[in-house]
This record gives structure tokens, sequence and C-alpha cells, in this order.
């Protein structure tokens, strides 16, 4: 059964903390991200969070990502994107250099998910068979918060194939949202929209998705 936590009862403090040690556990979390309500789950241990920032390569917790596929019916080969705290903590997990794609990210209005090269030679979910990873860095909202505590997370949108995207708690399909730990309500998510996702591994980047404002975003400030 799952626990809904309210923004306006808890506060901020509340939430991150709910959310965070949940995610951090192992648990399932339903919440607004920087782009819509996701169902989000931990992709490294914490105690292997240490070691990538140590420079060591760690596996992906499987359990969690497990659980987080098998309810949003998700294929096991399809990597999901990978929401982190800063640009500091995304170069983490690439040997790509971020320096020009960061700048692309920052100058670009909507929130923007890059395909990159994984540093070590992970398998799905967390990185493609051909060896890309994707990364998001939010700029803003609780979700940027709760990352601060769990450093890694995967997101999927709180919805199933073809529906439409969740930017309230109460557009979440029921039968999703009661199988989850814990739901963060904190009102409408900030964009309400999907990120923007660009593959950065081949030259010129590819537009996967956004269609014509991502074309044009990329012909004005991809150099």
């Amino acid at each position: 059964m799952v626990e809904i936590v309210k923004l306006d009862k808890v506060g901020v403090a509340g939430a991150v903390g709910f959310a965070a040690a949940a995610i951090n556990a192992g648990y399932l979390v339903i919440l607004p991200t920087d782009t819509v309500y996701g169902l989000t789950a931990a992709v490294f241990k914490p105690e292997d969070v240490q070691k990538i920032r140590d420079g060591h390569e760690a596996p992906p917790w499987r359990e969690p990502a497990g659980k987080l596929y098998a309810l949003k019916g998700r294929p096991g080969r399809q990597p999901s994107i990978i929401l982190a705290p800063d640009w500091r903590y995304a170069r983490m997990l690439t040997g790509q250099n971020l320096d020009r794609i960061e700048e692309f990210c920052r100058r670009v209005p909507n929130p923007v998910s890059v395909v990159v090269g994984a540093k070590w030679d992970w398998r799905p979910p967390l990185a493609n068979v051909r060896g890309g990873v994707a990364l998001r860095v939010p700029r803003g909202g609780l979700i940027k918060i709760i990352l601060k505590f769990c450093k890694f997370a995967f997101s999927v949108s709180a919805n199933y194939a073809r529906g439409e995207e969740p930017y309230l708690l109460d557009q979440v399909p029921a039968a999703m949202l009661k199988r989850a730990t814990l739901a963060l309500d904190a009102g409408y998510s900030p964009f309400q929209r999907a990120s923007f996702i660009v593959d950065f591994t081949v030259d010129p980047p590819t537009p996967l998705r956004g269609g014509k404002e991502l074309e044009e975003a990329l012909l004005q400030f991809w150099e």
C-alpha cells in the first residue's frame, strides 16, 4: 500500500527527507521531477555511490531497477534516464567531456536529457547496448534537493506506454500508484512535459525526443 506524503502537510524538509530515505532504501517513489511526475528508484546502493565518487566502478543496484521496470512494463534492454544532482556528479558516470554539453543544456529553455558514453562497461538498464548512458541534471524543484541526498536516481514517467504524461499526482494511473512504496504530492510538476533527449555520442548530435523545437535549439545553441 502506497504512503502518500503531501508537501503542504510536511513541508519541504519533510518531503525531501521521506523521498530520499525511501529511494536510498531501495523503494519505488513517485514524485514530481523537473519535468513531470516520475517513477524513481536508486541506481546504486548508497555505499556504492562512495565508490563512484572515489573513481571506482560500481554495479547498478538490480533490485530497485527490476521493480521499476516491472511496474512500468519497460523492456529490460531499454535504458532509463538517470537524474544527477549536478554536473560534477554527472561527470562521474561518463568518460566523455561534458563542458560543451553542459553549456548547451544551460542555454536551452527546456530540460534536456543527454546520452553520453558510459564511463565503464555497463549494460542495460544503466547503459544501452552501444555503451551510452542517459543523464539529466535538473535545474530546480524538489527533485534537485532530493538528489543531494540520494545522488543518482532512475526516472521514468509515472504512466504506462502511450499514456498521458502526468503533471499531477492524481493523473498517475491508480494501478501504478498503489504498487509504489511512497508518493509525494506536491501539486503541479514544474515543467509539465517530458524532457528533450539528445544523443551526444555521435557528431553531429542526434535529436531523439523534442521534435522541431529541439532541432531549432541544436541549430541555435550547438556550435
